[in-house]
């Protein structure tokens, strides 16, 4: 038997990280069920109020805040954001289908 010590090699796939490149919904879409959830930026200025349904009441796409991109509905993205339960659906907001309030603008994800 060889109790020799060799040089580990991680049998894990190293993955790469893009951010900050503007997609289109159905880059988002395809990177969103290739890749998984992902960390994207908003204009989240009127986000205060929103309490429930899909919102489309954003008036720029001009990003100020990340929150994480979990999944898409036939209408509508649905995002986690960092507030709280107490904010919106237990903490999640669903907008509505494409780049509102900036949401394709700077994705931020990994790939194999």
């Amino acid at each position: 038997m060889d109790l020799t010590l060799k040089p580990h090699t991680p049998t894990v796939p190293q993955k790469a990280f893009v951010k900050n490149q503007q997609a289109t919904t159905s880059q988002l879409t395809l990177m969103l069920n290739y890749d998984g959830p992902m960390t994207v930026a908003v204009n989240a200025l009127q986000w205060q109020t929103y309490k429930s349904g899909i919102y489309n009441g954003c008036t720029s796409t001009e990003v100020n805040h990340d929150v994480y991109l979990i999944g898409i509905a036939s209408d509508s993205w649905k995002i986690k954001n960092s507030w709280g339960v107490r904010w919106g659906e237990y903490g999640f907001i669903r907008l509505a289908l494409g780049n509102t309030c900036g949401v394709c603008e700077k994705p931020a994800f990994g790939f194999k």
